[in-house]
């Protein structure tokens, strides 16, 4: 069964979300980190929504796309929308916290299992010394497909797609706001 989010279940399930962040992370300073290629994609939309549902009397928000201006003595907060199959965040780790020592939060309120071990993997195989942290209570876990229905059945959906449909991974969410790209999924 395909799922749906509507825009105000995400956005409920993103200020949910924030509010545990908040509870774990138990600072008044929040740093966040958007890649400078980032700029125009999800990440760049979700610092608005973030924004707005952080009362920006009680906490500080920084938005740093450089790692060398970062506060080591702050975690990193790393947002985004959703994270499917874990790559695109992996990459940023990858290519910005190798070699450092920073505690790391992801806050992407829609992950799948495969995201979670992927970004784990990534910080530990480039050397970042730092924790890194999930959302816990608030996470909604997309399941991929292969969760959800019988292989055959998955081959016979997937035949009209393209030649080969063992090994589809895609995961059967979408969102107002975006359906997962081939890099994504």
């Amino acid at each position: 069964k395909t799922v749906y989010i509507n825009h105000n279940q995400f956005l409920k399930t993103y200020k949910v979300a924030i509010k545990e962040m908040l509870e774990i992370l138990k600072t008044n300073v929040l740093q966040f980190f958007i890649n400078i290629d980032d700029i125009n994609k999800s990440s760049y939309w979700i610092m608005q929504i973030v924004k707005k549902y952080i009362n920006n009397k009680k906490y500080t928000i920084k938005i740093i796309n450089d790692v060398k201006k970062l506060d080591k003595s702050l975690p990193v907060i790393i947002a985004d929308d959703a994270s499917y199959s874990g790559s695109q965040m992996a990459n940023t780790i990858e290519d910005n916290f190798q070699n450092t020592r920073f505690d790391i939060f992801i806050l992407i309120p829609f992950m799948s299992n495969t995201a979670i071990d992927i970004i784990k993997k990534s910080c530990t195989d480039n050397n970042n010394e730092g924790s890194i942290m999930f959302l816990d209570r608030s996470i909604y876990l997309m399941k991929p497909i292969y969760e959800l229905m019988s292989k055959e059945k998955i081959e016979k959906l997937f035949l009209y797609y393209g030649d080969n449909p063992k090994y589809i991974r895609e995961y059967p969410i979408y969102f107002d706001h975006k359906v997962a790209d081939n890099y994504s999924s």
